[in-house]
């Protein structure tokens, strides 16, 4: 119940400043709606490339081709070389764009890119904000097609690289093979011809395996090029890069390694005593081969990568520096078959040698000829295919979706920053309120007056035009306000009995005080109570003038020209109500007032009446309403609620408990119609 009434009251709160509130809240969505409608326009536009991995194969221990990491493409989008380009692209085509007018227009261009990866979908969204759909639509463009054009022009590059070393090894291959062909040829005119012997077929297993030593010395060369232009370009990235592969001292790699280039030696020996690739043999040294330069290949990676992030942690570093240790580790394999190659054609000529001297060395011009047309062929081979990819290479990425013409703006939205101006307001309206209710220290509910004061509210008076209510049927409302009051003054006690003279007063002037105790002497005469009402306010009367009466003979004369008690009481038009005016204005209201004649007044008007209602000045200005208080039998203070501050009441209260005057309660004037019904259930019980 305690939390339903505590909501309730901030309810309360909240209406009360409503205005507050409501003007924080129109302000501020004025504002927004305003500035919204002077911000500019912001325009977005979005296209999709497709990043075409190529597959990754493996030929034995090789690795033949790499997956670039995605995140390698997106470090190029983002380069500045990359919108340079784009820059470049747009003056090229002629585009009248306000930014290429700027002193920086690449930065401009990369502040207003956004990328965003598919990364299961190998897909680069490359959205772009602009002031003007055109624009938005013509950037987003720009940049997939140059990213697509750079990656065709990167591949080409490095396909041209490997051509032009081609180029250059076919006329000496070829230069090469023409004269091992002229001297085989005059040795066989020479010795006249070679008998199928031994030592033909020693020179055609030596043949065969120096065809394949030439085979791996080229592979070794094309993946010592490649691992140049590799170390080049991670240069260019990081200055700190590792030395190379074969500096690595650790132990436990150089034991894998040992071991795996004992394995190709093994491998090879069976294939040339005769097994094929698909022995069981075969197979299983094959797997263990697989299985080490695997394990070569962890370690490396978790020795070399981990410090490479340490040093640089682009993703563009890790792509290059893994790269480079896939293609050591090839080099480390060919040259273990290297190796391997080398000892066998070691012992096949040291067979050939116990052969004669003619069949040995036509042995070996065969041998010479044979592993020089073998290189030249491949080379051959090799350059055909280079030309054909040269011409058919289309780079990695591939458009797969344009932007389009924006239909409308994602920024200001207006509906978003409506909603938050709405809120914001809305909170900050309840804060201005909550301050505001802060600072004010007045009376506002009935609840404020048993919270603060300790005394009970005999009734609520809500706002109307004023006046007594007597004759006035639109304010018959107000005069069953006024019959409340009188039952609730029916429980009300001074000792032991109900209270027959009562002040009316309040804390300061302009609270209602004089209006209230001339309607609630009203309501007590028309409860068949036989009412006198005291314009005890000398210094500032005003009942004469409410019920008509004659200011003169009154109160004053009584007091100082002794005149007779019924020559000052006067009736009214009102039964059972009588009228005690001030009379003339004194020139010490405090003296007459606290004299022995008063005194005596008092307690003969109290014989004489059934009640007796004194109209006194407030309590805070003068000392009158102290006086007269300590008189009677209680003190009933008059309380306009959004009037004084708590202090002043607490100060009026301290006043008239000091002089020992009883407050018997408090009446609200100028309420609202619920602080008036909240009190019904409130005091229902009062005692």
């Amino acid at each position: 119940m305690d939390g339903e009434i505590d909501i309730r009251r901030y309810l309360r709160l909240f209406w009360r400043r409503k205005w507050i509130i409501l003007g924080s809240l129109a302000c501020l969505m004025a504002v927004t709606f305003f500035l919204t409608q002077r911000m500019p326009k912001i325009y977005q536009a979005s296209s999709k490339v497709l990043i075409k991995q190529p597959p990754s194969v493996v030929r034995g221990t090789r690795i033949i081709e790499e997956i670039t990491s995605i995140d390698t493409y997106l470090e190029i989008i983002k380069s500045r070389d990359m919108m340079e380009f784009v820059v470049a692209k747009l003056k090229e085509n002629k585009e009248k764009l306000p930014l290429l007018s700027v002193s920086d227009p690449a930065s401009d261009v990369r502040s207003r890119t956004i990328i965003n990866t598919i990364r299961a979908a190998n897909i680069i969204i490359i959205t772009v904000k602009y002031l003007s759909p055109e624009g938005a639509m013509i950037l987003s463009n720009t940049i997939s097609s140059c990213f697509s054009e750079q990656s065709a022009n990167l591949a080409k590059a490095k396909i041209k690289e490997k051509k032009n070393f081609i180029e250059a090894q076919l006329p000496l291959s070829r230069g090469r093979l023409e004269e091992c062909e002229r001297a085989l040829e005059k040795f066989k005119r020479k010795h006249h011809l070679l008998s199928e012997t031994g030592g033909a077929l020693i020179q055609n297993q030596i043949a065969e395996l120096e065809n394949e030593r030439n085979t791996i010395i080229i592979e070794i060369r094309m993946k010592e090029e490649a691992l140049t232009n590799l170390e080049k370009e991670l240069e260019k990235q990081n200055e700190a890069l590792f030395t190379s592969l074969t500096s690595i001292q650790n132990v436990s790699i150089n034991t894998l390694r040992d071991e795996l280039l004992k394995l190709n030696q093994e491998r090879m020996l069976y294939i040339q005593a005769g097994l094929t690739t698909d022995h069981p043999t075969i197979i299983e040294i094959t797997d263990r081969i697989e299985r080490t330069r695997e394990e070569i290949e962890k370690r490396l990676i978790d020795r070399e990568g981990n410090e490479l992030l340490m040093l640089d942690p682009l993703d563009m570093v890790k792509d290059i520096s893994q790269r480079i240790i896939h293609t050591r580790l090839g080099l480390l394999d060919i040259r273990a078959k290297l190796s391997a190659t080398d000892e066998l054609l070691k012992e096949y000529r040291e067979r050939l040698e116990k052969y004669p001297e003619k069949e040995y060395e036509l042995a070996a011009l065969q041998r010479s000829y044979q592993f020089n047309e073998g290189v030249y062929t491949m080379i051959l081979q090799r350059y055909e295919e280079v030309k054909l990819a040269e011409v058919s290479e289309v780079g990695s990425v591939m458009v797969i979706e344009k932007a389009r013409l924006p239909k409308g703006p994602v920024s200001p939205d207006m509906k978003r920053n409506i909603l938050f101006a709405f809120i914001f307001g809305l909170g900050l309206g309840v804060a201005a309120a909550v301050f505001v209710e802060y600072l004010d220290t007045s009376i506002k509910e009935t609840s404020d007056i048993e919270r603060w004061f300790s005394m009970p509210v005999i009734g609520v008076v809500p706002t109307y035009g004023g006046g007594i209510t007597y004759d006035d049927i639109k304010e018959q409302s107000i005069g069953e306000v006024y019959k409340r009051i009188r039952t609730n003054l029916k429980f009300l006690r001074s000792g032991d009995e109900s209270p027959r003279t009562l002040m009316i007063t309040s804390s300061t002037q302009g609270e209602g005080k004089t209006t209230v105790v001339a309607n609630l002497a009203v309501a007590l005469a028309r409860g068949k109570k036989r009412v006198l009402l005291v314009e005890s306010d000398l210094r500032k009367p005003a009942l004469h003038r409410l019920f008509e009466v004659d200011r003169k003979p009154g109160l004053v004369e009584y007091l100082v020209d002794d005149a007779a008690s019924d020559e000052i009481i006067r009736g009214s038009n009102i039964e059972n109500l009588s009228i005690l005016p001030a009379g003339a204005t004194p020139i010490s209201p405090p003296e007459l007032l606290d004299s022995n004649r008063m005194g005596e007044l008092v307690i003969k008007m109290a014989s004489d009446f059934d009640i007796v209602l004194f109209d006194s000045p407030p309590v805070l200005p003068c000392t009158d309403a102290l006086i007269l208080g300590s008189m009677l039998d209680g003190v009933i203070l008059v309380v306009q609620i959004k009037g004084p501050r708590r202090e002043l009441i607490a100060s009026a209260q301290s006043a008239l408990v000091g002089v020992g005057a009883k407050i018997l309660g408090t009446i609200l004037n100028r309420g609202s119609k619920e602080d008036y019904y909240g009190l019904y259930h409130y005091y229902y019980g009062y005692r």
